[in-house]
Parts: C-alpha cells; structure tokens; sequence
C-alpha cells in the first residue's frame, strides 16, 4: 500500500481524493478511531434492537 501511496498516478487517485477519503467520518483511518467507531455502531445497533423489542412488548 505504501507502494500506491507513492505512486498515486498508478493508482488513479490524486493525493487530494486520498486525503478526502481518509477524513471521512465513516471510515476513520486511524486504528483506534476505527475501533471505537464499530464499538458505537455495536452499541447503537444492540440499543435499537432492544428498543424494537420492548415496542414489540407493549403492543
């Protein structure tokens, strides 16, 4: 990848598109960035799924 990122005419990205993307709140490039955000989207994901089911409950 370092390889790539020397060359970007090979890749095809210029380097302003490759820093575009790598701050990119959806894909954080920083390792512990990106460990925290999957713990978030965990987290969000098991609270929505207990919330559907306590509606679930009520009805």
């Amino acid at each position: 990848m370092a390889e790539a990122a020397a060359n970007p005419a090979e890749t095809g990205l210029s380097p302003s598109s490759l820093s575009g993307r790598e701050a990119s709140p959806n894909q954080p490039s920083h390792p512990s960035n990106r460990e925290a955000f999957f713990n978030n989207t965990t987290v969000n994901l098991k609270r929505s799924q207990n919330l559907k089911l306590r509606r679930t409950v009520e009805c």
